[in-house]
């Protein structure tokens, strides 16, 4: 890996709370691309899905922020192939309480891209007759369609009612759909919609 600059992280600060904030507990080797354009390939990378935050581990072993901002990354797993390939991009327009800075994993690109934005938050929960409260961290996900042709997003909902609404509840979609025995509750079959969408219907 090339050398690249960044600032020391105070890391601990969810060592009382219940459950992960990372997308992968274990460090990954990943590909990252810069605003500048640059492209690095960085050993040990970890996404912070509560601060949106990509963390890198020096050769000193020490969790570090990136100075420049980074608007992609790509996961590059040796052990777990479900993990390779996982891309993600931001600077998409702004919905949903997001910003442009924030992070959506990118399932399939065309005219229409589908994404998927998966972020955890910190919810505390007083238990019955208990003054102790407990920090959980929750995951949301939502699904989102970006028409690149006018830059615009929309979030749908992940049923074949909402998915064929974004679609403009285009018949040979449908049809697709239908004689394939699609799952639109799987990523895999959502993929594989919006890819033939793409590819036969724009």
């Amino acid at each position: 890996m090339q050398d690249v600059n960044g600032s020391t992280l105070r890391i601990g600060q969810y060592e009382s709370i219940n459950g992960s904030p990372y997308l992968y507990d274990e460090w990954e080797r990943a590909i990252i691309k810069f605003a500048d354009g640059e492209i690095f390939q960085v050993e040990k990378l970890k996404y912070d899905q509560i601060s949106n935050q990509l963390i890198f581990s020096n050769k000193d072993g020490i969790a570090m922020a990136f100075i420049k901002p980074v608007v992609q990354f790509e996961f590059m797993s040796d052990s777990d192939d479900s993990k390779n390939n996982r891309k993600f991009k931001n600077g998409y327009p702004v919905i949903l309480g997001g910003t442009e800075a924030s992070y959506y994993e990118v399932l399939a690109e065309g005219k229409i891209t589908l994404l998927k934005r998966s972020y955890k938050a910190i919810r505390e929960e007083k238990s019955y007759n208990s003054a102790t409260i407990n920090k959980n961290i929750i995951e949301n996900t939502n699904y989102f369609v970006y028409n690149t042709t006018d830059n615009k997003i929309m979030r749908f909902k992940k049923d074949s009612k909402g998915i064929m609404a974004i679609l403009n509840n285009s018949k040979e979609a449908e049809s697709y759909l239908k004689e394939n025995k699609l799952d639109i509750k799987k990523d895999s079959d959502l993929i594989k919609l919006i890819t033939y969408y793409n590819n036969h219907l724009q």
